[in-house]
């Protein structure tokens, strides 16, 4: 089955910014300048390692996430436990 319009035009606005980037000597990787600014990297950033990728935040950005997240899974915990699982 082909992909719908919304999926193909929604996939192609998310990867049109992406680029290869080469290892400097130092073995980094350069992040584009018009990708810093829309995720905000300045100075500090955290890189997290997720299945077969990774990602990287603005470690205040991160933190939030995180904290949301610890949240989210500690109502799942409790949910379960209510119900004796």
């Amino acid at each position: 089955a082909r992909p719908s319009i919304t999926a193909c035009r929604s996939a192609r606005s998310f990867f049109a910014s992406a680029s290869d980037q080469p290892l400097d000597r130092q073995g980094r990787v350069q992040i584009p300048e018009a990708l810093r600014r829309y995720a905000g990297l300045e100075k500090d950033l955290t890189v997290v390692g997720v299945a077969d990728h990774i990602e990287v935040w603005a470690t205040p950005t991160w933190q939030t996430v995180a904290a949301e997240a610890d949240e989210y899974y500690a109502e799942i915990e409790e949910a379960l436990s209510e119900d004796g699982i």
